[in-house]
């Protein structure tokens, strides 16, 4: 089937190859345009079994924002998953190229919280990666949360820091690999900085489209709050898509009331 839906493995039909790992668009014999992920390396009885199982989750997993896992496959030394295929781009890219405005970054991130409140709530035992580079933004401007892993888990607390990290880097962006520590250093820049002068931590283009002094100071201020708050004061998820609703509704209205994050705040917050 593979070998079929990628004609014969062409060279055309590779887009991407990361050591090991090649990854090719495919079609199925039903037209349906599949992406096929295909791992070259023998692997022992256990972890087929393992590959297997994880892949058995994954099919079953069904939300708008979340890649659709159609199958797998595990024949001859190599190993391999398929998903739809899905026009568009990274978040990363769409933010290079794109410039889009604080309003459009909201109802992307708006989005992206309704994927993690079905996996928190339907698969806690699904993880799954939350950064830009690895968040798809389709052409119908859908984010699709793309990469998973079956057992990592996925708890309030680790899906809060996730999401302030995320709503960090769409502020400012930046990603934690352009940092020495990684994302705690990430956090670490954005909060030293954005003291000093809050316009040194706002990406320049979204300056240029437009955002306000205080539209930036709150989105910064949650993002951090997310990424530190103690455990026992942490939001949870349905509170921060409240809160990232009420951002991206004052953005509608010019004249809107603009409140604050603890008018949002749920009766756990102190």
């Amino acid at each position: 089937m593979l070998k079929a839906a990628t004609d014969k493995y062409s060279p055309t039909n590779l887009v991407g190859k990361i050591g090991k790992l090649e990854i090719y668009r495919g079609t199925l014999r039903d037209g349906t345009e599949v992406r096929i992920e295909i791992y070259r390396k023998n692997i022992s009885r256990e972890e087929y079994k393992k590959f297997v199982a994880e892949c058995k989750v994954l099919v079953q997993l069904h939300h708008k924002n979340l890649v659709q896992v159609l199958g797998w496959c595990n024949h001859r030394g190599l190993k391999a998953v398929i998903t739809e295929w899905r026009e568009g781009k990274t978040i990363d890219l769409w933010l290079l190229n794109s410039s889009p405005s604080w309003k459009q970054r909201l109802k992307v991130l708006r989005k992206v919280l309704e994927g993690m409140l079905y996996l928190q709530e339907q698969w806690p035992e699904v993880g799954f990666d939350l950064i830009t580079s690895s968040v798809l933004l389709s052409k119908e401007g859908e984010p699709l949360i793309s990469r998973f892993r079956v057992g990592d888990g996925n708890s309030n607390k680790k899906n809060i820091y996730k999401f302030g990290v995320l709503l960090l880097e769409m502020i400012a962006n930046k990603q934690p690999k352009n940092f020495k520590q990684g994302e705690a250093s990430l956090i670490e820049w954005v909060k030293t900085h954005y003291q000093e002068n809050i316009w040194k931590v706002i990406d320049d283009r979204l300056r240029k489209v437009g955002i306000t002094h205080e539209q930036a100071n709150k989105g910064i201020r949650f993002g951090i709050m997310c990424a530190e708050i103690p455990t026992e004061h942490h939001f949870k998820m349905a509170q921060v898509y409240d809160i990232i609703t009420r951002f991206y509704e004052s953005t509608l209205i010019s004249r809107s009331p603009n409140p604050t994050i603890r008018d949002y705040m749920g009766k756990g917050m102190k």
